[in-house]
């Protein structure tokens, strides 16, 4: 009996082994053939009837709070974030730790994004998480199909090149600079390369920033496989470098009595933060910048390097319109589109204008009706905005001139 045992549990490791063998490849046969012979929409089809199958067996129920309701702040957001604060165990090896306006307790520490932790209440067991689920992706962005496989392409060939980036010593770091009007979709592409890359984002307030050192430490903390995000950089902070020497004089007087001003990033410490040697710690590592106006830019933070890539955003076009058109309505053709591309070639308009209208009813002939009326309404203020702007070159070019005039005189 005892010589028979191992044996017997030999033999019954290898059927489980051979049995498990079995099912695997049969599983991959019928994967491959449903890849190759079964259409998209079928799979599709298939893969959410057995979604819908393991949800009905499960005893999981899912409760989402909203930060935000209606651009309202969510008062259940902010009790859960507290009761979240005090339940957390010393497991959490990440936490965020933000200021509240409340003088009791000025300090408030919860999780931070894509973290989850189990609470148990009348011994039923809660998962709280906290994630960010940006829904942009490359497929839904209302971009040229050129630019937007130039940017896939340029992402890939990043992604690929570990070996050679330090084959020819330089960081394994992108630049990327997004420059156009608002509403052109400049979050909405950073938030399609995050996903596409499935990095993290972090998103830089420079106004909030007092020092350089601050700058360092902030570019030490953040994780590989990110994306360094700062907006509208030409209105974030003043860059106090390249500025007047009245400036430079008010400076100088205060360091020569012992202080320095705060709230002052000079433009060389964000010029290290971006591509000095602190900015070697790390790897897969992307920043992008976001602006207005990329002519108010200083030339030092353009040039390759810092930001390799230099992205326009422009107004709304045929194409996107049309990829608009698919999201939002669901149509691919109708007789209007040909009017309204004529429109868009001569009135400049933004994706966000045009989604907006879109979005104001599901009917195409209504909805497409009422963003021909829009073409009109904007029309009128382009041009009005135009005239001021006119105007308002017209009063500095006049005062530029009396200066000059009191100058000589």
């Amino acid at each position: 009996m005892s010589s028979s045992s191992p044996k017997s549990k030999i033999h019954t490791i290898k059927t489980i082994v051979s049995t498990i063998g079995t099912v695997a490849t049969t599983v991959m046969v019928v994967r491959s053939v449903a890849k190759d012979y079964l259409p998209p929409e079928f799979r599709d089809y298939i893969y959410l009837g057995l979604k819908s199958f393991i949800k009905k067996c499960s005893t999981h129920l899912t409760i989402v709070i909203y930060e935000s309701d209606d651009f309202k702040p969510n008062e259940i957001y902010k009790a859960a974030e507290q009761y979240i604060s005090t339940k957390m165990s010393l497991k959490t090896n990440r936490l965020k730790v933000t200021k509240t306006p409340n003088q009791e307790h000025p300090i408030q520490v919860s999780t931070d994004e894509n973290l989850e932790f189990t609470d148990t209440y009348n011994e039923v067991k809660l998962y709280w998480s906290s994630d960010l689920d940006h829904p942009s992706t490359f497929a839904t962005l209302a971009m040229d199909t050129d630019i937007k496989e130039k940017v896939m392409k340029d992402l890939d060939r990043f992604i690929a090149r570990r070996d050679y980036y330090r084959r020819v010593g330089k960081a394994w770091k992108r630049g990327y600079l997004l420059y156009g009007p608002p509403g052109t979709g400049k979050s909405s592409l950073i938030a399609a390369m995050a996903n596409y890359l499935n990095f993290d984002i972090y998103d830089l307030d420079l106004s909030t920033i007092k020092f350089n050192t601050t700058l360092r430490s902030l570019l030490v903390a953040t994780e590989n496989r990110s994306i360094l995000v700062v907006e509208d950089i030409d209105c974030s902070v003043e860059l106090h470098d390249r500025v007047s020497a009245e400036h430079r004089r008010g400076l100088a007087q205060d360091n020569h009595h012992g202080y320095r001003k705060e709230g002052q990033v000079t433009l060389s410490g964000f010029l290290n933060f971006i591509d000095g040697l602190w900015s070697s710690c790390g790897d897969e590592r992307i920043i992008i910048f976001t602006t207005n106006r990329k002519d108010k830019l200083d030339p030092a933070l353009l040039r390759p390097g810092r930001m390799d890539v230099h992205i326009n955003m422009s107004y709304c076009t045929p194409s996107g319109f049309r990829l608009l058109a698919s999201n939002y309505l669901g149509i691919t053709q109708h007789d209007l589109f040909g009017e309204i591309e004529d429109l868009i070639r001569k009135v400049e308009i933004t994706p966000a204008e045009v989604a907006e209208q879109l979005l104001k009813d599901d009917d195409p002939d209504i909805s497409l009706c009422g963003l021909i009326d829009f073409f009109d309404i904007k029309k009128k203020q382009n041009e009005k905005a135009k005239a001021k702007e006119e105007e308002n070159l017209a009063a500095k070019e006049s005062e530029k001139i009396q200066e000059l005039q009191k100058y000589e005189n």
